[in-house]
């Protein structure tokens, strides 16, 4: 005898633990275990994944989505106060890992990968409000610990960066203590010993947005301040010199950057003032898009990621309540699938 569930479809499954895969996608689903009906789906955006261990702020990021790296940043009472805390990300959970940076450092500049890396520059302190020193010091990952690299050519901070150990780069950046203080428009390459000095930016701004942005031959270098003036300016280098590239649909400092030089997402930072945004951008070596907003705004932001489809978005700065700090960290993805409870809300 026939049945409308015969005729029309399969009785929902009753499983233990949730399908995975895109074969499962518009599948429905009762989860035996946690007694709730799932759904997967085609999903573009920003979703939550697992925090890091400490709340923090201004920290050094790279890596991937699945092989992030945050080093330093502001976890202590409030003022700038360096962290020399190392956390690592194995694509669902962040764990601290046993090594420490030699300075403890705030707004610093880091590029590379989980298990090799570079930071440069920043504010440098005890962990404690008070009087904070900008460095010229440069430190190296391998994966297990953290040791003194050459000098950067000047004292900087909030700076751009891309590559790798062995060919990074670092551009611009603040340079003299005060506000509204001194842009520089240097850039440095880093040979994994030693820095040399590279063509100048066209435009020296300091709070550029932070993360992996290319390599040291095709790099990135987006929006930022000049002074009290916040920018949407993005420049391109191609290993000798700079050139103005497309601007970003919104003005934007400390905000976040994954990605390389044709393929990139920027967001989240402040459009003006202290107030936080949740703003984003993808570049597709060309010009700028509008992408879907983040969750939560906040700014003084890492971000970690080989292209604008997928990466992370970690840490940062908001309003309230105080001190700012959040660890929480925003997965971006796009074209991919996700899982989600049923209910009536």
């Amino acid at each position: 005898m026939a049945t409308y569930q015969g005729i029309h479809g399969r009785p929902i499954r009753a499983v233990s633990s949730d399908l995975s895969g895109a074969a499962a996608e518009g599948e429905v689903w009762y989860n035996t275990a946690s007694n709730v009906l799932k759904v997967m789906y085609p999903f573009t955006g920003w979703a939550t994944a697992d925090a890091l261990v400490t709340a923090s702020r201004g920290g050094g990021t790279c890596g991937t989505a699945t092989l992030a790296l945050y080093a330093g940043g502001t976890t202590g009472p409030a003022g700038i106060s360096g962290a020399d805390k190392t956390e690592e990300y194995d694509g669902t959970s962040w764990a601290t890992a046993p090594a420490t940076l030699t300075q403890r450092r705030t707004e610093g500049c880091m590029f590379g990968i989980q298990t090799s890396a570079v930071i440069y520059g920043g504010r440098i302190n005890d962990g404690n409000p008070g009087p904070t020193y900008t460095t010229i010091a440069t430190e190296e990952y391998d994966g297990t610990s953290w040791s003194a690299g050459g000098n950067y050519p000047l004292i900087v901070t909030t700076s751009g960066g891309a590559g790798v150990l062995t060919a990074g780069l670092g551009a611009t950046g603040y340079t003299t203590p005060g506000d509204p203080g001194t842009d520089t428009p240097v850039s440095a390459e880093y040979n994994g010993t030693s820095w040399t000095a590279g063509n100048p930016v066209l435009t020296a701004r300091r709070d550029v947005n932070v993360g992996p942005q290319g390599t040291q031959t095709a790099a990135l270098l987006i929006d930022g301040r000049v002074a009290t003036t916040h920018q949407s300016v993005t420049e391109e280098y191609d290993g000798t010199s700079w050139a103005t590239a497309g601007s970003t649909t919104a003005t934007q400092r400390c905000a976040m950057v994954f990605g390389t030089q044709t393929s990139a997402l920027s967001g989240f930072g402040t459009q003006g003032g202290p107030v936080p945004s949740v703003v984003c951008n993808t570049y597709d070596g060309t010009s700028w898009s509008v992408a879907p907003s983040g969750g939560t705004a906040r700014y003084f932001i890492g971000g970690a990621g080989t292209s604008s489809t997928t990466g992370l978005a970690m840490g940062g700065a908001i309003l309230s309540p105080a001190p700012g700090r959040v660890a929480l960290v925003e997965e971006f993805s796009s074209g991919g699938v996700e899982v989600k409870t049923i209910s009536t809300s």
